[in-house]
Order: structure tokens, then C-alpha cells, then sequence
């Protein structure tokens, strides 16, 4: 029955990203219907799944299953915001609701289970952060910070802000309390940031890179419900360590310094094109899901650096042409984008994480 009940569980993860992608593909008629099957799959789905299975209160499928559910729910609400819910016959705050309810149902299934299937315990932080990514979408910040909280109490974490996933989220020696890194100390430790401070410093190459992604229309818009207005440009370029058809073969400036460069490149991450457009856009607040990599903004235009900041944890930074900075990117942070009179334009960069042991 277990090998059943874990096929179930990745059908219906399937038809659940089905759904997802059906709604962010047609228009908002066939969306709403997408909803509305989506409902019905699951529930016909968990009904079948509690009436073959004998020992349901012990069967570690039903913890992956209602993860994946509760999952589902909350990148399908995210899609949702990106619409505006003036579009939808079925709110968004109606769906994470949902959400939460699967994500505490799955936590009570997931504690029932990991003393007897010691590698499921390695799930608990996963769990807990969308649970609390689904608490936080509805506002429900004091209950979202509790749970954080527990983790921290488990040792998972070191801190409510900083939330990586990975097994070994504390073996980095990233001090709690420090988001953005020092930059004297990243020179130090981190050649891959002395290559890109360095290469940003000069002001033909910013050049360059401007004429090239002027011309350049390939660009796509991140509707991932993060952000308000929905403008969010990006253009991938390098994703886990592998070059994207935009830098495959490309001889673009960018593309020719990145792939002949040193960098030590995230196996977890992407390098990539950042682009805001639009007046008072904001991010709201996220948390990447490790530690392993730190994130670089180098900015290649941003003519009002004073009226734009990237918060993380405590700290705020803006956008300076032709400079690098660098944070952990499992800690919580958003963008404010202030009234802009054209665009911030900067590159992403996921480098390795010289302060993991």
C-alpha cells in the first residue's frame, strides 16, 4: 500500500501543477473551471487514497501527500495574486486558507511519523516554511513567526528571518543578526566577488551591456504573486551552473565574460537579468530556500538610487550604478521601488557561499 500511496501522492502533485499552469495559460473563464476541477480532483483523490488505506494515521504517504496538496494550494493562490482578485470568482485568500489548513494537517502527520521514519525529518523545515509563507500571505504574521519560532527551538534554524531548507543550514558561519556581507571580508573569501566588483566598476563594460539589452527582447514577466504592481522583468542566463539558450552560443558581452570568467557559479541558483519598470513597485517579503549560495545585485542603471531599497532581515541597501553587493538570500527580503522615472536594471548573480564549513 505504501508504494501506492506515494504514486498517488505524485499524481496528484502533477495534477496539481496541471491545474496551476492550466490557470496562468487560458483566459480567466477557463481559469475559474481550472479552480473549480482542481477542488473536485483533490477531494476524489483523498477520498480514494483514506478508503485503501488500512493504517492511515501511520502511513508516511499521507504526510507527502498532504504537503504536495497543501503546496499546490499556495503556488496556486500566489498565481492568483498576480491576476488581482477584481478578476477571480474565487479569491485568492480563500485558497491559502486552504493552504494552511493541508500545511496543519500535514505537520500533525509529519510528527506522528518522523520518529518512525527517521528521514522524513529532514522535511520539517521545508513544511514549516511554506506553512508559514501561507500564514504570511494572509497576514497572519504572529502565528507565521510562532511556527518559525519552533524551528529555531529545534535547532533547524538560527534565527525567524533566515529560513534555508538545506540539511546543513547551520553549518554556515554567517553570524545571526548579518544579512548583507561585509564586503572587506567577502574580497577576502570569495574570489568570484572581486571578479564581478571588479568588472562592474568599469564603465565601458556597463556600457556595453546597456546597448545589448536594449535591443534585446526576451525578457519574461515573473508572475510568481511577489510582486505589486505585476512588473517584474527577467532575463535567465545561467541556471544551476548550466548556461540558458540566451548565453548558449550567444557572443553578447555579458554572456562572453560570464562564461570565461572564474566565477564559481551556485549548483543551486541562476544568474540572471533583474528589471523593474514600473513607479512604487514592490516584492513582498520571501526567503530563498538555502544557504548554500549568496546572492550578488550588481546594478548596470538605476537612476534614482535614493528613492529604491532592498530590505533583508534589519538591513536596507539601494542601488548604486556600477557597484556589487552580496546577501544571504535564505533571509527574508523584499524590494521598494520608489517613483522611478525609468528602470532599474540589474544582474543577478547566485555565487557559491564561502562561509559554509
Amino acid at each position: 500500500m505504501l508504494r501506492t500511496s506515494w504514486t498517488l501522492s505524485w499524481f496528484i502533485t502533477i495534477a496539481i501543477f496541471g491545474r496551476f499552469l492550466v490557470l496562468g495559460g487560458v483566459g480567466l473563464q477557463e481559469g475559474h473551471d481550472a479552480l473549480r476541477n482542481f477542488e473536485t480532483d483533490l477531494d476524489s483523490s483523498m477520498k480514494w487514497l483514506l478508503s485503501h488505506d488500512n493504517n492511515n494515521n501511520d502511513n508516511p504517504a499521507d504526510f507527502v501527500l498532504l504537503q504536495h496538496i497543501a503546496h499546490g494550494h499556495l503556488i496556486m493562490a500566489r498565481r492568483m495574486l498576480s491576476f488581482g482578485d477584481n478578476s477571480l470568482l474565487v479569491p485568492a485568500e480563500s485558497v491559502l486558507k486552504l493552504s494552511v489548513s493541508y500545511f496543519e494537517r500535514a505537520h500533525v502527520a509529519h510528527k506522528t511519523i518522523q520518529s518512525q521514519y527517521n528521514e522524513f525529518a529532514r522535511q520539517a523545515p521545508w513544511i514549516t516554511r511554506q506553512w508559514g509563507d501561507a500564514l504570511n500571505y494572509l497576514n497572519r504574521t504572529v502565528e507565521a513567526t510562532s511556527i518559525f519560532r519552533h524551528m529555531v527551538d529545534l535547532g533547524y534554524w538560527k534565527s525567524t528571518i533566515c529560513r534555508p531548507t538545506n540539511v546543513g543550514a547551520n553549518l554556515s558561519t554567517i553570524s545571526a543578526g548579518t544579512y548583507f556581507i561585509d564586503e572587506p571580508s567577502l574580497r577576502l573569501e570569495s574570489p568570484s566577488f572581486v571578479v564581478l566588483e571588479r568588472k562592474f566598476s568599469n564603465r565601458t563594460f556597463l556600457n556595453l551591456i546597456k546597448h545589448e539589452l536594449s535591443i534585446n527582447g526576451n525578457w519574461k514577466n515573473i508572475a510568481n504573486g511577489l510582486t505589486s504592481p505585476n512588473d517584474w522583468l527577467q532575463l535567465p542566463l545561467i541556471i544551476n551552473n548550466q548556461p540558458t539558450s540566451q548565453c548558449d552560443g550567444n557572443s553578447s558581452t555579458i554572456c562572453e565574460f560570464l562564461l570565461s570568467s572564474d566565477i564559481r557559479f551556485s549548483i543551486f541558483g541562476q544568474t540572471k537579468f533583474s528589471v523593474m519598470t514600473s513607479p512604487n513597485t514592490t516584492i513582498r517579503p520571501h526567503a530563498g530556500p538555502t544557504n548554500e549560495r549568496l546572492r550578488v545585485h550588481c546594478t548596470i542603471a538605476n537612476p534614482n538610487p535614493n528613492i529604491s531599497h532592498i530590505f533583508v532581515g534589519t538591513e536596507s541597501r539601494q542601488w548604486h550604478e556600477g557597484s556589487c553587493f552580496a546577501f544571504d538570500e535564505s533571509c527574508e527580503h523584499s524590494v521598494q521601488i520608489g517613483a522611478i522615472e525609468s528602470p532599474r536594471v540589474v544582474l543577478i548573480v547566485d555565487i557559491v557561499n564561502p562561509y559554509i564549513l
